[in-house]
């Protein structure tokens, strides 16, 4: 039973392929018009037409491609893009790392995961939103109420944003992480 079930994997596909691709060979066999018998009519294949179509295609100025500007505004955009996220990790990392081991709700090594494709998207909301319950575990304990939700409201819509409209996104999470930098000091000063 087994080859058989191996069998079917190998057929679903193919037909799938030829349902994509054109006609299986069966239909062609069952075709009572073959659309490759076709006679060209003599004025669409003079050797003098061609000819001129390949000399238009010889003569033609070459692709210019994209000019050196586009280039280097696209360079200079992923390194500024690279830079902020590093900038964004790093101090993300930082104020994770900050908050007393007893009140710390993520490793701050969790932050790192953010590095990866596609994973980020569900760990932006556990890992900032783990920072700013970690900041309120802390201020909680200490009996300072003045830092309010310690950028929990601000962390998730910033992972909410990331998600649908990015540029959005970006710039909460920078204001996050601003936040999250101001609330590691307060715990730095003991104030």
């Amino acid at each position: 039973m087994k080859q058989v079930s191996e069998f079917q994997w190998i057929i679903v596909p193919l037909l799938l392929c030829f349902s994509m691709f054109g006609a299986t060979p069966a239909d062609r066999l069952f075709a009572q018009e073959d659309s490759l018998n076709v006679e060209i009519p003599k004025q669409y294949s003079s050797d003098e037409e061609i000819k001129q179509q390949l000399e238009q295609l010889e003569n033609a100025p070459p692709f210019q491609g994209l000019g050196k500007g586009f280039w280097i505004f696209i360079s200079l955009w992923a390194v500024f893009s690279m830079l902020l996220n590093i900038w964004l990790l790093v101090c993300n990392y930082t104020a994770a790392a900050s908050i007393p081991a007893e009140y710390r709700q993520v490793n701050p090594v969790l932050v790192l995961l953010l590095l990866i494709p596609c994973l980020n998207l569900v760990m932006n909301f556990i890992v900032w939103l783990g920072i700013a319950n970690g900041f309120k575990g802390y201020f909680a304990s200490q009996n300072r109420t003045e830092f309010g939700d310690c950028g929990y409201g601000l962390s998730l819509a910033a992972a909410i944003c990331i998600i649908l409209f990015a540029p959005v996104g970006l710039i909460l999470w920078i204001l996050a992480t601003v936040k999250f930098n101001a609330l590691k000091r307060q715990i730095g000063s003991g104030d």
